[in-house]
């Protein structure tokens, strides 16, 4: 019944574009402006390669933490892990780390022991992965006169991500404008 004074901080997460989305009327302003206080973009797990060895590591600290069990990394492992695309980024991989490790038990994880996506899927890296979205972007920049928009919904992503691959493969899509 009587109001208390509390100090409290919000932290929330998306990976959608809430600029734009306040832009189109789909997200309230008000709202916008209350979370927004300080802004940090953090780009997907398949575009920080060098963070895996350290995700890694944290999750198997915790794992040992939880369990009492130290669970290693084959070296074809870890190099399984870093081609995987990691869609679903952290979260993913300490799934796919939890999986492995329930499955080597006390032993070392072995590529054997990952996920079938994991041991299977495409590289995370190389040029024909990389040329593929490439070219794909660059149709659809073409295609749309330059619209980032519609190649954001064509790649079902961020115009922030469409932002990063355009700047990385060095397309100017002001130079496709009609």
């Amino acid at each position: 019944t009587q109001p208390v004074r509390v100090d409290v901080r919000i932290v929330s997460a998306t990976h959608r574009d809430l600029e734009a989305l306040v832009a189109e009327g789909t997200f309230r302003e008000d709202l916008y402006a209350r979370l927004s206080g300080f802004t940090f973009r953090l780009p997907p797990l398949r575009e920080r390669r060098e963070d895996i060895g350290l995700l890694v590591g944290v999750i198997l600290r915790a794992i040992t933490a939880e369990t009492g069990r130290d669970p290693a990394l084959s070296p074809e492992a870890g190099t399984q892990l870093f081609r995987h695309l990691w869609r679903r980024n952290v979260r993913e991989l300490a799934k796919c780390i939890a999986h492995a490790q329930a499955l080597a038990g006390d032993g070392r994880i072995e590529v054997e022991h990952l996920p079938q996506e994991v041991r299977e899927g495409a590289p995370r890296t190389g040029a024909s992965s990389e040329d593929a979205v490439r070219e794909r972007l660059l149709a659809i920049v073409r295609e749309s006169g330059g619209n980032v928009s519609t190649a954001a919904k064509a790649f079902n992503t961020s115009r922030s991500q469409v932002h990063r691959w355009l700047k990385r493969f060095g397309i100017d899509p002001r130079a496709y404008r009609r």
